[in-house]
């Protein structure tokens, strides 16, 4: 059992009021997706990406205010991270540092800087209206493949990302350029 804590705070208060999902990193540490600090009534004070050192050293990687929800958008994707419903699925860190999160009918990036944008799926998980991305099975460019409930996307040393698509029962493959086959 690990507990994370704020070295500000008593060792007793957990940093993390929801932990949705981790990630073990190559160094010994660990990326925590979920829900962080509280307030004075025991609400989260913010969503999104932390990094856990091997030396338990906790920072911010790319996060928002849950106070700012009203605030924010409707969409998931093409948007800074702090103004948008954050996508916080299954996840892995690419090599360039970018996180990729399969949310809802497609498979996201968000950038070092925050910004959060769609590689392959379904364009409505990234409109501003409010709808879910059209889930489906189907190989094609970006904007015209579908995914059925993605899971974790690894990324591999061309850049390729391979994704398990849970309810298609399938391994799809999304080129650096965007093309989404089925490879299994």
């Amino acid at each position: 059992r690990v507990t994370i804590s704020n070295p500000y705070l008593d060792p007793a208060t957990s940093l993390f009021a929801e932990k949705l999902k981790l990630q073990c990193t190559g160094d010994g540490g660990l990326v925590v997706a979920g829900r962080a600090g509280f307030d004075k009534d025991g609400r989260a004070l913010g969503v999104g990406f932390w990094r856990v050192a091997p030396d338990g050293a906790v920072t911010p990687m790319v996060t928002r205010s849950t106070n700012a929800y009203g605030l924010t958008s409707l969409t998931t994707c093409n948007a800074p991270f702090g103004k948008s419903r954050s996508p916080v699925g299954p996840f892995t860190i690419a090599a360039d540092g970018r996180i990729l999160v399969s949310s809802g009918a497609s498979v996201l990036a968000v950038s070092s800087e925050g910004f959060v944008s769609r590689i392959a799926g379904s364009p409505r998980d990234c409109e501003n209206d409010g709808t879910k991305g059209i889930s489906g099975f189907g190989d094609g460019e970006s904007g015209g493949a579908r995914f059925d409930e993605p899971g974790r996307p690894v990324e591999d040393p061309e850049g390729n990302l391979w994704v398990p698509d849970q309810r298609g029962c399938a391994l799809r493959r999304i080129t650096p350029k965007g093309e989404v086959s089925t490879v299994l």
